[in-house]
């Protein structure tokens, strides 16, 4: 180890010594492992040693981190103020070095000589203050504060002065603040260059370095207006609004009479929301200073954005009567007539604007106001053309004339225009909202999916992105990623109803009844003029059956916005159905006919605590196969259904049946359990009764045992799917059947009356030889298909409703190794509605012709009539 070396180790330990006794390590323990301080950190040494840093020595060989710790506590062991690195004359280049090592043996001196971090964290807060004073005041000035230099004469100082004053009206204001720095070294207190150094660095919004500068000013001179006023300036433009109060109020001690004083606590106040101290400090000057209008026209302007036109209006109408025609007054008097909508009392003030300050900004921002309130939207484009004639950069103006241009329908200029926008301002939340929600109007989904994406990245809080981006996802039929963002939207604002009447939207698609009453409860609560929610709130009653809670809910929303006609109109059908429901039930008669079969079928129907349904049947039908008058099927049945939960639901069926001719009468018991959660909603059921089809079945008095389930799934709020695969056999153990049956029930958004649907259903059997030999006709075909595809047009008509339809079928089934295959056209008409509030009606008919030659043609055409009579008991 070299001569530089051992100096360097001695100097180390010596201060250990002194500063950390608790160390016992050696130089070489700390070595061990190569663990040596950064490269850098030697030359940093050693720069330091160069420049006469106290207490540092030279050298040129690795050392250890304890080592360097030890050395920069050392070297900083007498900083405790600014004072300290003043007086020790340690400048930028010094600073530069010392604040990186400093940083570096922080987390060493807090592990290694816990008892110093303290010590070392005040010098290097230290560090940041004393840059900001160099940069303010100047190195020289800095470190000539408390040493002696030449003094400066009065004549060589006023002619800085001068000259520094000369220089900033030719806005060299660099040149200005070196002056005044200069003048500063000599002199760390001179008024005057202090003064004009802080007003320099204000103007040249160097806020910090101007902060400081004031603040000594204001300490030195406390009464003088001009830098109590430009302190005032930097707190407010630094939004501290209530520090730039009291330098204003300060001002206003010395100066009762300064007009800018005033004027500035007005301001300020109003900025912290006290616009109502703003006006009355306003108001108390008008008192001394009854015609001044700078004071009327800023009382008004306050007063109109604390929603008091009419009290602006009070004294922008004293600034017409001391100056007529006053072209600003003009204008903010419009501005009250259009705060109170009243777009043509604003029109006609804005006639009376003299047509020299017709170019005026805000005269044109106003006009375009007023054309767009009176719907005039290519004036209000012209306006807005014109004020960006004046102000391309002006971003409220592009955005008003997008608006302009949906009004006008001029969908893709508009569009083009939020583009132009975002070029500017990529991530200007309102535009990116607007351009989303016009993409979504147009069509184009999947850009305005990533607009409202890129939105909510640039603004997480913005509860209007995530609302409208979850109308997007419901739109596209993603319910549960459109809940997400209803929920973000909820915890950004709870006192909003829209996002609680969009989350019951949800679940009200979702057959979600519980969550979707609460929701809409809750949309109500929080806007009880929410006609969407009252109408979506009925019809959850409606489905879970609580018709007096629907009826409830409408005729009160009704009883404050009677008028509203699809709220009456629901609420007529709630009474309908309430009526229907009644727990004294009602009565339904229907006969049915064709070329097929006859039938007369009555039902008496009820309810029971909302709980239980109940009915009682009887039917008369003809055996269609049989010509003989007297040979009939009568059914008699009861059906019983019973509410067990509100996603579970039982219905239990009971049927008893006699046939003429028949060995006796027959049973049937039909179970049915259906469950829903979200989109699906699934059904099993289970039954066993006789044989129907055809007489001779009927007479050998053959079972049939069916068991299957069925799935409704909406894939789309406009498309939803049905799927019922089941199982059948007879009870004898023979002959069975596996049936699929599959349908698609859609409409076209725009053509809501419109219906389409396609069905098919697919049988496979497995046909085996009875005990006598037999083979059931019903049980025949080894495989058997069926299309389906209906059309319909719906138009209602007062209180009935139309319908017309197309049915167009195809059939194919094999046979033992043969195959065949058919179709059918049928027309239909159906009438339905009520003629009075207790006695309704159905009305249909269906004539079907067959598209092939059959064995069976005699029978065709086939026509169909039913006729369906309700009357509530």
């Amino acid at each position: 180890m070299n001569g530089k070396r051992v100096c360097l180790v001695g100097v180390i330990l010596s201060a250990s010594l002194l500063l950390v006794p608790a160390f016992a390590g050696s130089a070489a323990d700390t070595q061990t492992g190569n663990k040596y301080a950064p490269p850098w950190t030697i030359d940093a040494i050693s720069e330091l040693h160069r420049l006469g840093f106290p207490g540092i020595p030279m050298t040129t060989e690795p050392f250890s981190p304890q080592e360097l710790a030890l050395t920069v506590l050392n070297a900083t062991a007498h900083l405790r103020t600014i004072q300290d690195i003043r007086a020790k004359g340690l400048g930028l280049e010094v600073l530069d070095i010392l604040e990186p090592l400093i940083k570096e043996v922080r987390p060493i001196v807090k592990n290694t000589f816990p008892e110093h971090a303290i010590r070392l964290e005040t010098v290097y807060h230290l560090l940041k203050p004393a840059r900001l004073e160099i940069g303010t005041f100047g190195e020289k000035a800095f470190l000539s504060a408390d040493s002696t230099l030449p003094p400066l004469s009065e004549a060589s100082r006023a002619a800085l002065l001068e000259q520094a004053s000369q220089v900033l009206q030719y806005h060299d204001s660099e040149t200005a603040i070196s002056i005044y720095r200069d003048i500063l070294a000599h002199r760390s207190n001179d008024p005057e260059a202090l003064t004009g150094l802080a007003l320099t660095l204000a103007k040249e919004r160097k806020d910090q370095q101007a902060g400081l500068a004031l603040k000594r000013a204001v300490d030195l001179n406390p009464a003088n207006s001009v830098i109590l006023d430009a302190r005032g300036h930097l707190f407010e433009r630094q939004g501290r609004y209530l520090e730039a109060e009291t330098m204003y109020h300060r001002l206003y001690k010395l100066e009762p009479d300064n007009r800018d004083a005033t004027y500035s606590i007005a301001w300020v106040r109003s900025k912290q929301g006290n616009r109502s101290g703003a006006i009355s400090i306003l108001q108390d000057r008008l008192k001394q200073h009854p015609r001044e209008l700078e004071t009327l026209f800023l009382i008004g302007k306050l007063l109109l954005v604390s929603g008091q036109p009419d009290q602006a209006r009070y004294y922008l109408r004293q600034i017409q009567t001391i100056s007529p025609g006053h072209p600003e007054a003009l204008v903010q008097i419009a501005e009250t007539y259009l705060a109170e909508d009243d777009a043509v009392g604003a029109h006609e003030i804005l006639n009376e604007v003299p047509p020299s300050h017709r170019k005026n900004q805000q005269y044109l921002r106003v006009r375009a106001a007023t054309s767009r309130k009176r719907g005039h939207h290519d004036q209000e484009l012209e306006y807005l053309n014109s004020l960006l004639a004046l102000n391309p950069d002006n971003n409220n103006a592009h955005q008003k004339r997008a608006m302009a241009l949906v009004s006008l329908e001029r969908l893709n200029e508009a569009l083009t225009t939020y583009k132009d926008i975002l070029t500017r301002t990529p991530n200007n939340s309102d535009v990116l909202r607007e351009a989303a929600r016009l993409m979504t109007k147009t069509g184009d989904l999947k850009n305005a999916d990533k607009t409202y994406r890129r939105l909510l990245s640039v603004d997480s809080g913005n509860y209007t992105g995530w609302l409208m981006y979850g109308r997007l996802l419901m739109k596209k039929g993603d319910l549960k990623a459109a809940g997400r963002c209803f929920h973000a939207a909820r915890e950004l604002d709870p006192g909003a109803s829209d996002a609680y009447e969009s989350l019951g939207e949800i679940a009200y698609r979702q057959g979600n009844y519980s969550n979707a009453e609460y929701y809409f409860s809750q949309a109500l609560s929080l806007n009880p003029m929410d006609a969407t929610a009252a109408w979506y709130l009925s019809r959850v009653f409606s489905f879970t059956r609580q018709y007096s809670k629907a009826q409830e809910t409408l005729e009160d929303f009704l009883s404050f916005a009677p008028g509203v006609s699809f709220l009456e109109e629901e609420l007529h059908l709630v009474l309908r159905n309430q009526r229907l429901s009644a727990d004294t039930g009602y009565l339904k008669i229907s006969t049915r006919g064709s070329s097929d079969f006859e039938a007369l079928n009555q039902r008496f129907s009820g309810r029971f605590r909302d709980e239980l349904d109940y009915t009682a049947s009887l039917e008369r039908m003809r055996i269609w196969e049989s010509n003989e008058p007297a040979l009939h099927q009568t059914n008699i049945g009861l059906t019983l259904g019973y509410k067990l939960r509100q996603y579970v639901n039982t219905r239990l069926f009971f049927e008893t049946q006699t046939f003429s001719g028949a060995p006796g009468d027959e049973f049937k018991y039909k179970v049915q359990i259906s469950y829903q959660k979200d989109k699906p909603k699934l059904t099993v059921f289970h039954s066993i009764g006789p044989l129907e089809e055809s007489l001779a079945v009927i007479r050998k008095g053959f079972e049939i045992e069916n068991l299957g389930l069925k799935l409704f799934y909406p894939v789309r709020p406009w498309l939803d799917l049905t799927l019922t695969p089941s199982w059948s056999r007879i009870t004898d153990g023979t002959n069975q059947k596996r049936t699929v049956k599959t349908a698609l029930n859609c409409f076209y958004p725009g053509l809501p009356d419109f219906r389409l649907k396609l069905s098919s259903r697919f049988y496979a059997y497995s046909n085996e030889l009875d005990s006598a030999g037999n083979l059931f006709t019903y049980f025949a075909p080894n495989r058997y298909i069926t299309r389906n595809t209906q059309l319909s047009w719906d138009k209602k008509i007062g209180r009935i409703t139309i319908t017309l339809g197309l049915e167009k079928s195809r059939y194919e089934y094999r046979f033992l190794g043969a195959s065949s295959g058919g179709g059918s056209t049928g027309y239909s008409f159906a009438a339905q509605g009520s003629f009075t509030d207790e006695l309704f009606f159905v009305l249909y008919f269906l004539d079907s012709r067959s598209d092939t030659k059959t064995a069976a043609s005699d029978l065709e055409p086939s026509r169909s009539l039913f006729l369906n009579l309700s009357y509530r008991l």
